[in-house]
């Protein structure tokens, strides 16, 4: 794992001091690879951990629902109570057509079109009053194939 200390001094330091401009790339491409790889290890831990994460909070809900079929509403141990609290009832709406007009309420929502900001200016070249543009960019690492191509 890459940690802050390893970061201190820069992978291009390093390679300037060890390897000619050729190199530096095929280093720094061969070093973003790992990074990937590492990601991908901790995505798939992640994953793993949520599956986990679900399978325990089945259990959990499975144990919560045996325990509210049971008679009792307390069940007492030798150092732990279990208490069935009954919680505050949902409103479930059936349908809102029979619901009488003193239980609506009116919301409205405004929403700022971005695409049409983007797309108005890239016509004018203009922006509107209360918008800025956030520019951004990517990198892309190429690795040579074996046959020369880029990929």
């Amino acid at each position: 794992m890459v940690k802050e200390d390893d970061l201190k001094i820069t992978a291009l330091e390093i390679a300037d001091k060890a390897f000619p401009a050729a190199n530096k790339v095929d280093l720094l491409v061969e070093m973003v690879d790992k990074i990937d790889a590492e990601i991908d290890e901790i995505k798939e831990k992640i994953l793993e951990l949520q599956d986990r994460k679900k399978a325990l909070e089945n259990l959990k809900g499975m144990t919560d629902a045996i325990i509210k079929k049971g008679i009792m509403k307390d069940f007492n141990g030798f150092q732990s109570k279990i208490t069935i609290v009954p919680s505050t009832p949902r409103v479930d709406i059936i349908d809102e057509k029979l619901v009488p007009a003193k239980y609506k309420r009116i919301k409205i929502i405004v929403e700022i079109d971005k695409k049409a900001i983007l797309k108005d200016y890239r016509d004018t070249g203009e922006l509107p009053p209360g918008v800025d543009l956030e520019k951004t960019s990517w990198v892309k690492y190429y690795k040579s194939k074996a046959n020369g191509e880029r990929g």
